[in-house]
């Protein structure tokens, strides 16, 4: 989730209704202004500082390793 106040990403465990783990009654709060108000779902690809959308760099992780070996 991101806070839509001081812009952190944190992961949060949010209890789902009528789920078995249901000993998570509280809502989460936010590591850094410690509010609640302002947390939202994070898409992934959206910046939480600008909201532009971000791009991804480095290689391609789904891409298939080759089957070469160096000694």
């Amino acid at each position: 989730m991101v806070c839509k106040s001081c812009a952190t990403i944190d992961p949060y465990t949010v209890a789902h209704p009528g789920s078995i783990n249901t000993e998570i009654s509280i809502s989460p709060a936010c590591t850094s202004c410690l509010s609640s108000q302002h947390l939202a779902e994070w898409d992934g690809l959206t910046c939480p500082h600008c909201q532009m959308k971000m791009r991804a760099i480095g290689g391609d992780v789904d891409a298939e390793k080759g089957r070469f070996k160096y000694w």
